[in-house]
C-alpha cells in the first residue's frame, strides 16, 4: 500500500491533467483526505447494502443504522458530506443486491437498505448494475428510483418582452427536481425564430446550470429526533417580472429532434393586476424595486431556483432552425388580470446525458 503521501502525489496528479472529465474516490479518507479540496467525487462501490450480524448499512450513516465504516459516515467524519454540491457522486450497486435493489422501493428489505434515503442523502447520480437487464422495462419501482438519481432540470417560467426593437431583456426559470447538479458547463443557447418559423439569430448565454441546486435536499437526521419526511424544501425570493417590465410565460416542456427544450409559451399577467404574485409561487410578490431583487453571490449552492441573468447583444446568423416554437397567443387585458398566479408546467427531461 503506498503511503498517504505517495497517494496524494497520485490524486493531484489525475486533477491536473482532468480538468474537463469527472473524477471520484473510493473513501473520503483515501490518500488522507487528499481529495478533499479537490473536484473530485466519491465512489460507492458497495451502494445500499446491508451486511453484519446484526445487519447495518454500508452508505447510510449511524443514525440511520449504517455502521461506522460506511460510506456517509466517513464523510461526515471528514465534513464532506456535501462535496456532491460540486462532485459526481457515483460508485456500484453491490453485486448480492443488483438483481433486486428495487423489489422493495422505496424503503428497502434483507441486505438492501432504505433505497430512497441511500440516493437522496447520497445525491446519487449513477451506479453501476450490471443486474439491470433483469428489470422490467414497466416496472414501476424501478422508474421511480432511476427518474430520482441524478439531475432533473425544469423549466418553469420565461421572461421576455411583448415587443422589443434593438435590444431585449430575456430570462428563464429553471428547477431542479432531481438529488444532484448538473455538473458540466453546457453552454445554454437562446434561439430566435422569424414569421416563417425559421431559427435566424441564437445567442450563447452565460448561464451555469451547475448552479441549479435541487428544490429539495433531505437533511441528516440529528440524534435522538425522528427524521419525519427528511426533505427540507427550499423556497428562495421570485425573479421579479413585472418591475422589469417583462411578461411571465409559463412554457410547456417539448424537445425536438436534437433534443433542443421547445418552449410554448402563454402570457400571465405582467402588470394589470399588482395585488397578486405574477410567479407561480403562492403568496409571494415580484419586486419593483431594483434593489429588493434576488443577488447571485457567485458561489454554487446559494440559490436553489435561479434566475438567468440577462442576455443582451447581437446573435448570430442561422440559414436552418432546429428549434420550435409556436407563435405567442394573445390573451386580453381583463382575462390576464385574473391569471395571477401561474401554474408551473410539467417537468420533462433535459436533453440526454
Amino acid at each position: 500500500m503506498p503511503s498517504d503521501a505517495s497517494g496524494a502525489r497520485i490524486v493531484a496528479a489525475f486533477d491536473d491533467a482532468f480538468d474537463v472529465t469527472k473524477l471520484e474516490i473510493r473513501y473520503p479518507e483515501s490518500a488522507g483526505g487528499a481529495a478533499d479540496g479537490r473536484d473530485i467525487g466519491y465512489h460507492d462501490d458497495s451502494f445500499c447494502y446491508r451486511e453484519g450480524s446484526p445487519a447495518a448499512g454500508v452508505t447510510l450513516p449511524r443514525s440511520m443504522g449504517g455502521s461506522d465504516y460506511s460510506q456517509l459516515q466517513r464523510a461526515l467524519d471528514r465534513g464532506v458530506e456535501n462535496k456532491w454540491t460540486r462532485s459526481s457522486m457515483g460508485g456500484e450497486v453491490r453485486p448480492e443486491i443488483q438483481g433486486n435493489a428495487f423489489d422493495a422501493w422505496p424503503g428497502g428489505a434483507g441486505q438492501v437498505d432504505d433505497m430512497r434515503a441511500c440516493i437522496e442523502l447520497e445525491h446519487t447520480t449513477w451506479k453501476i448494475n450490471q443486474g439491470s437487464q433483469g428489470y422490467a422495462a414497466s416496472d414501476p419501482e424501478v422508474a421511480a428510483a432511476i427518474r430520482l438519481m441524478g439531475y432533473d432540470l425544469t423549466a418553469t417560467h420565461a421572461y421576455l418582452p411583448d415587443d422589443a426593437a434593438g435590444t431585449a431583456t430575456v430570462g428563464v426559470t429553471i428547477e431542479n427536481r432531481g438529488v444532484a447538479p448538473f455538473y458540466y458547463p453546457w453552454t445554454v443557447t437562446l434561439g430566435l425564430r422569424n414569421a416563417a418559423g425559421d431559427v435566424v439569430k441564437t445567442w450563447d448565454t452565460p448561464w451555469d446550470l451547475r448552479t441549479v441546486m435541487p428544490l429539495k435536499v433531505r437533511a441528516f437526521p440529528v440524534p435522538g429526533h425522528p427524521d419525519p419526511d427528511g426533505r427540507e424544501r427550499h423556497r428562495p425570493r421570485p425573479p421579479a417580472a413585472a418591475g422589469d417590465g417583462l411578461l411571465v410565460r409559463r412554457p410547456r416542456h417539448r424537445h425536438d429532434r436534437r433534443g433542443a427544450l421547445r418552449v410554448d409559451v402563454f402570457l400571465a399577467s405582467p402588470d394589470a393586476d399588482r395585488g397578486r404574485p405574477a410567479v407561480g409561487l403562492p403568496g409571494e410578490h415580484p419586486s419593483a424595486d431594483p434593489d429588493d431583487r434576488p443577488r447571485t453571490s457567485g458561489r454554487r449552492g446559494d440559490e436553489h431556483r435561479r434566475r438567468a441573468r440577462p442576455v443582451r447583444g447581437r446573435g448570430r446568423d442561422h440559414d436552418r432552425g432546429d428549434l420550435h416554437r409556436r407563435p405567442l397567443r394573445r390573451r386580453s387585458r381583463r382575462r390576464q388580470a385574473g391569471r395571477g398566479r401561474a401554474r408551473p408546467g410539467a417537468g420533462g427531461r433535459d436533453p440526454p446525458r
